[in-house]
């Protein structure tokens, strides 16, 4: 069975979750989250809500997150912004066409296999041995089908977008777990270097933005074979 694109929810602790709201680096537009949080959290303890998942499946809706605020107590501002927040820890595959830098042939090639996304990539390429095999039927090479599943690996982390894993990548986080290991404020100074350099984007990403991604990528499972 292929494992989960992203994180695995269902092992994401809500008392984890709760620390990174207190301590770790959240987008100003988060910093919300963090007026009544223990309380708030108490109140989902109590309803039975142990894993990140169970709170995805609370709040699936607007409908779902106004019936969930009667039943609670907790404020419909406060549930929607929380849902918000892990809604972002569930990645979308990006487009390879997307990324900047991406060998027309070789998007020719994954085409033709039916892969034009990253999660697709995974699902078929997760493995050495798939590699090996995916590569025989496309004829891409190792080099290039390396650099297809690192750019894949760091679409996993989710809030990353087609511009941000090749900027990630260029600025040496070549995988989730490399990414995991910078200290933010190194990392960040390398990708605003090769940024500055490159061009790749004139949108703000800031302090803030790199160490949020950095403590997500700490909790990525380790699935992809290298």
């Amino acid at each position: 069975m292929t494992p989960p694109y992203g994180i695995d929810l269902t092992a994401f602790e809500l008392t984890s979750l709760q620390d990174f709201l207190a301590h770790g680096d959240l987008l100003p537009s988060h910093l919300a989250l963090r007026e009544g949080l223990d309380r708030h959290f108490a109140v989902l303890a109590k309803q039975g809500i142990m894993q990140v998942q169970q709170l995805v499946d609370a709040l699936t809706t607007k409908k779902a997150v106004e019936r969930f605020a009667a039943q609670t107590g907790i404020p419909v501002d406060y549930l929607t912004l929380l849902r918000r927040h892990v809604r972002g820890y569930i990645p979308n595959p990006i487009n390879f066409a997307d990324i900047p830098g991406m060998d027309e042939d070789v998007l020719k090639r994954l085409t033709e296999a039916g892969i034009t996304h990253t999660k697709q990539l995974f699902e078929r390429a997760r493995t050495r041995t798939d590699r090996s095999a995916l590569q025989a039927q496309t004829g891409i090479d190792a080099a290039a089908m390396r650099e297809l599943i690192e750019l894949t690996d760091l679409s996993r982390i989710g809030w990353v977008g087609p511009i941000g894993v090749r900027l990630f990548h260029q600025a040496g986080a070549h995988t989730a777990d490399i990414l995991a290991s910078f200290d933010p404020d190194t990392f960040y100074a390398r990708m605003s270097e090769v940024n500055r350099e490159r061009q790749y984007t004139r949108a703000v990403i800031t302090r803030r933005d790199v160490g949020l991604i950095i403590d997500i990528a700490k909790k990525m499972p380790d699935v992809i074979e290298y």
